[in-house]
């Protein structure tokens, strides 16, 4: 079995996983459902947060501190910044996101 076989294979479980995400957020919406924009616009950060998280556990300490970094950038921004929330968002996500991009390149 050759690398060509393997990508498929690996290709839809990346598909898969994307999907369970946004069923996720999706289902997280309808079940509880008044939520204020800001809230609805915390779950996937959040989600994504814990996603590295996780990958840090598994294999690398630096996606550890890329989900921790982004997780308490959103929910602090929740918490003490909700009259700029949105401007915070942008900035917190965006901006945690390129950057450890830019950091993860260097490996």
């Amino acid at each position: 079995m050759g690398a060509g076989e393997e990508v498929p294979a690996v290709a839809w479980r990346y598909l898969a996983v994307i999907a369970a995400i946004l069923l996720f957020c999706l289902a997280l919406n309808i079940i509880f459902w008044p939520l204020t924009p800001e809230q609805g616009a915390m779950l996937a950060p959040m989600l994504l947060s814990v996603l590295y998280i996780l990958r840090g556990i598994q294999l690398r300490p630096r996606y550890m501190i890329i989900g921790l970094v982004l997780g308490a950038l959103c929910l602090g921004g929740y918490v003490f910044l909700l009259p700029v929330f949105w401007p915070w968002m942008i900035l917190a996500c965006g901006g945690t996101l390129i950057l450890s991009g830019l950091w993860l390149r260097r490996l």
